[in-house]
């Protein structure tokens, strides 16, 4: 039997798939457009909500240091002295007269956020220059302003991790990553990293990145654990357990045991791709600042373990449950991964892996001398990605339209909760803030302080002293020295970082001759001026 052949059913099938095609196309365009839209509205929202935490001059440790820092990458001055100090060499001549230790003045000569180093004889900053790399990039009177877009705009961009998926499994899966940065602009402790400047927002995305591929692609989650560490030198702790998944592959996929040779081959390329992408640059760092890639700018307090006593205190600090609770978060994202990973040999695995990363990270912190809430803080970024990569339990069309409706009405609730309320505007601006600095210093050669040393010397750039920080009451002695060589001296009595009546009498116990001048930005400012001393 002869069969009748149509010449236009080709045809019609080819108009067909071109109709599916572009139907496909302006679906995807129009889910694009929806996911990008909101991250602008997030991250609009972020600049918005931390307004009025920015605009100010910066003051105390972390958000002059790494300010200033970026200042000095943008003048090439990165691996010298960030402010002239003509005097430095003299007076530390001078200061090793009266005592065999510089510890006991090294921290006096310099801002919060720098030391004095014997070793090169200069100041330095202490910190590892991620950071200020990435500030750098922006005009230096937007940094500030700017800063939580650093941060919130790369959690935003996770959602192109996504870029081969289709229709409501690219909606509902968007939508849920764009939850991070939501929550990160809402809820503490998060936010507390967007209120002040530091190094550790800007490692939200990358950690949570390495959460998020560590299960299927272990070398990269080790990749970015590496690169974080450029910005905080601690996280150099977790890469033991950050390369488990890597060493011990079969376990975590199907509980086979890895052999000896094959252990011994991997550690030495988790080596290698540790020293290639984090450690080796950070050595490069320390080598060109202090002619010592194994020597570390921090001081000696901040590199200390601590005794008993701190041990238990740290206990209480890390483990309460209060503001910016660490602890707490780390508790729920754990209840999650237990939620996530409940059933299978491999996922318990991932399971135990997540608690043995929190543990070892707390050990570290908790036999460390110095204590600040944030220090704690990495897990809850990676443990973050580790559950967002569960996200493929989002495989039925119900459960990815509820998953969506959830995550929108979630990201549109933070927006308008933050964009409802206006930011506490600034009483003045940046310029006329280092207009009142030049005004009331300007006949300042060195200018004592503590909580606004580093902002004398990011704004006018004099050089600052802490005031309060010298040891066997070297203070006045330094206040002699600089006075007899010619050099006039400002005291910020009443800086919020000082003991008015202790910086008096070490100014009473230097016998030398001053004058009290009263300003309104600085209350009391004691000054002495060149003068003969006997």
């Amino acid at each position: 039997m002869l069969t009748e052949h149509n010449p236009g059913a080709p045809a019609a099938s080819t108009s067909r798939g071109w109709q599916i095609s572009l139907k496909d196309s302006a679906l995807r365009i129009g889910i694009w457009t929806v996911l990008l839209a909101l991250s602008a509205a997030l991250v609009w929202t972020s600049l918005w909500r931390f307004k009025g935490d920015r605009e100010h001059l910066p003051a105390g440790c972390d958000e002059f240091g790494y300010l200033y820092q970026a200042d000095a990458i943008t003048r090439a001055r990165l691996f010298c002295d960030h402010t002239h100090r003509p005097f430095l060499k003299d007076l530390v001549a001078h200061l090793d007269t009266l005592t065999d230790d510089p510890d006991h003045y090294r921290w006096t000569l310099a801002p919060h956020a720098y030391t004095y180093d014997p070793g090169t004889e200069k100041i330095v900053n202490q910190y590892p220059p991620g950071a200020a790399l990435l500030l750098s990039c922006l005009p230096r009177d937007w940094r500030g302003v700017l800063y939580p877009a650093l941060v919130i705009g790369p959690l935003c961009l996770l959602p192109l991790l996504l870029w081969r998926r289709k229709g409501l499994d690219l909606l509902g899966s968007g939508l849920v990553m764009l939850c991070v940065p939501a929550l990160c602009i809402w809820l503490d402790p998060m936010n507390s990293q967007l209120r002040m400047l530091g190094s550790v927002g800007p490692t939200f995305a990358i950690l949570v990145l390495a959460g998020m591929v560590i299960r299927k692609s272990p070398h990269i989650a080790l990749v970015l654990l590496a690169t974080s560490c450029l910005f905080r030198v601690a996280n150099v702790w977790l890469m033991p357990i950050f390369a488990l998944p890597l060493l011990f592959k079969e376990y975590f996929e199907d509980g086979r045991r890895t052999g000896l040779r094959t252990l011994v081959v991997r550690g030495l390329g988790s080596l290698r791709t540790a020293f290639t992408w984090g450690l080796g640059w950070l050595l490069l760092y320390q080598w060109l600042l202090l002619g010592n890639p194994l020597k570390s700018p921090y001081g000696s307090a901040d590199k200390a373990l601590a005794n008993w006593d701190g041990f238990c205190t740290n206990l209480s600090f890390y483990l309460g449950f209060r503001n910016e609770c660490w602890f707490g978060t780390h508790l729920v994202l754990l209840g999650l991964v237990a939620l996530l990973f409940y059933a299978g040999r491999c996922r318990r695995t991932w399971l135990l892996w997540a608690l043995l990363l929190c543990l070892w990270n707390y050990a570290f912190f908790l036999v460390h001398e110095v204590r600040i809430q944030y220090y704690v803080y990495a897990p809850a970024a990676v443990l973050t990605g580790l559950v967002i990569s569960r996200i493929e339990f989002l495989n039925t069309r119900r459960r990815q339209l509820l998953a969506g409706a959830v995550s929108i009405a979630l990201i549109a609730l933070v927006i308008a909760l933050n964009l409802r309320k206006a930011p506490d505007v600034p009483t003045a601006t940046l310029r006329a803030r280092i207009d009142v600095f030049e005004r009331d210093l300007a006949q300042a050669d060195v200018v004592w302080a503590d909580h606004y040393s580093g902002t004398v010397e990011y704004s006018i750039g004099k050089a600052g002293m802490r005031i309060m920080w010298a040891q066997r009451d070297l203070s006045h002695q330094i206040m002699r020295w600089l006075a007899a060589k010619g050099y006039t001296q400002a005291i910020l009595q009443d800086d919020p970082g000082c003991n008015a009546e202790m910086v008096m009498d070490s100014v009473n116990t230097s016998g030398l001759t001053f004058r009290v001048e009263e300003t309104p930005m600085f209350g009391r400012i004691l000054w002495i001026e060149p003068q003969e001393v006997q």
